[in-house]
């Protein structure tokens, strides 16, 4: 599985948003319900001062529910997250004395929840909760992730699509919000 998502808007000659992945996932299945998916992810979000991400990982992906038209599974694993900040996105009066990029590099662990259903031939959602969160005592520094989105096919490769992904990080790298949000509206194309 490959997905790519990138968001550019210039104006007045300045990036007011600039922010996207790309996602690389190989599953394999050894048995009925069980299967071990491998992923690298690239991503960036510099509008927040994220700069670069990257992530290599794995999980134990479990088939909890499934019929015709609905799924339900679970994802457990670890991956590896290398990250570099900025503070271009830190309000003047939270930034330290030394405001040079700023690295992390961490063990994590990878969970997820995934939900999908088409209600019909046209009409589909895919719901999928993440937590991940480093297996020591800094565990409770964890990011969640919730990705929704609906999309209605309207030709036979082309559908439009609604989504919304709320993000919280119990404890940003840098002094940011710990929430955020985005709702965009796409017109994908599928082979």
């Amino acid at each position: 599985m490959h997905s790519n998502y990138y968001r550019l808007l210039r104006s007045a000659g300045k990036n007011t948003l600039n922010s996207g992945y790309t996602h690389l996932r190989y599953r394999l299945e050894p048995e009925e319900g069980l299967q071990y998916e491998l992923f690298a992810q690239f991503q960036g979000d510099q509008i927040r001062g994220m700069q670069e991400r990257y992530l290599l990982g794995g999980n134990l992906r479990l088939k909890l529910w499934q019929k015709e038209k609905t799924n339900l599974f679970l994802g457990l694993g670890g991956m590896y997250e290398s990250e570099k900040w900025t503070y271009s996105a830190v309000e003047d009066s939270l930034l330290p004395a030394d405001i040079s990029d700023f690295y992390t590099q961490y063990a994590k662990l990878n969970f997820y929840l995934s939900y999908w259903e088409d209600f019909n031939p046209k009409l589909r959602t895919q719901l999928v909760l993440y937590l991940q969160t480093r297996p020591d005592s800094e565990w409770q520094k964890a990011r969640i992730f919730v990705s929704n989105e609906w999309s209605w096919k309207i030709a036979k490769h082309w559908a439009l699509a609604f989504g919304a992904q709320l993000n919280y990080e119990l404890a940003p790298p840098v002094p940011l919000a710990k929430f955020y949000y985005t709702t965009s509206w796409a017109l994908k194309y599928s082979w």
